[in-house]
């Protein structure tokens, strides 16, 4: 700014001669470049330098500086959504890997459950085999029982047949006693296989 006052200072000799009064000189110019002028024109230029000077103070660096943290903001935006959108497309794959990972894991719980099933099944139909066969092993015991307790019955009965026939034969001749040792001794004679039928 200085430096411009110097210059305009240095420039007033150059005026004052093209400005000077010559023979020739028309004295009815419009624009006339005496000192007056200069000086004018020299006040009104530092005048709009230290408006502009002022204005750039006042009004021009804070709206640079708006524009600038609103700059800033937006590119902290913009740093932000791009952030976020990796984080979303990370939690996008970690729920499709999480996804995956659910639909083996129900895979092998479905495979697990067939083969307990199946298992069990196997389980099932052994227990009701030994079932069956523990039911046919008392059935054949609740058989040979009958059959003991059958044969017993029919020895008996043929005792008492045998024993009354006899009696009816060797009533009078025989004494009870000879009797019972002449069935025991056909008895025993007929053998078990005759019971066994």
């Amino acid at each position: 700014m200085t430096n411009l006052v110097i210059a305009l200072g240095n420039l007033s000799p150059v005026v004052t001669f093209l400005t000077a009064d010559s023979p020739t000189a028309d004295k009815t110019r419009i624009l006339g470049f005496d000192p007056q002028t200069l000086f004018q024109v020299g006040a009104q230029l530092v005048a709009a330098l230290l408006l502009f000077y002022v204005l750039g103070r006042l009004l021009f660096n804070p709206v640079r500086d708006i524009l600038r943290k609103r700059r800033e903001e937006i590119a902290s935006s913009y740093d932000h959504i791009e952030k976020e959108t990796h984080e979303v497309e990370t939690l996008k794959k970690d729920y499709e890997e999480k996804i995956r990972n659910i639909k083996a894991e129900a895979d092998k719980i479905m495979a697990q459950a067939h083969s307990k099933a199946v298992a069990r099944e196997d389980e099932i139909v052994k227990e009701a085999h030994e079932e069956a066969n523990r039911i046919m092993q008392r059935a054949h015991l609740e058989i040979e029982r009958e059959r003991e307790l059958m044969k017993d019955d029919i020895r008996n009965e043929i005792v008492e047949v045998a024993t009354l026939m006899a009696g009816k034969f060797v009533e009078s001749s025989l004494s009870e006693e000879k009797q019972r040792v002449l069935i025991n001794e056909t008895l025993n004679e007929m053998g078990e296989d005759t019971w066994q039928d």
